[in-house]
């Protein structure tokens, strides 16, 4: 195996292994993910779990939705 596949495997297989991860475990009722310490202490949602949830959507199909939760 080549340098350039083993870096695309490294780069590409966390990649894969988290869109799996966030596809069947929903970040809205699972407690399977980090509680967010923006969200602890603020209690307002910081852009990083605007940007899970709405790849939790994207990923469903819910394009609207996903981009309604963190438009960046």
């Amino acid at each position: 195996m080549s340098t350039k596949n083993k870096t695309l495997i490294c780069l590409l297989g966390p990649i894969l292994i988290g869109c799996v991860l966030l596809y069947f475990f929903d970040p809205h009722a699972n407690d399977f993910y980090p509680k967010c310490t923006v969200k602890k202490l603020t209690g307002l949602d910081c852009p990083g779990c605007g940007s899970t949830r709405a790849a939790y959507l994207f990923l469903h199909g819910d394009f609207l939705e996903g981009f309604s939760r963190n438009p960046l």
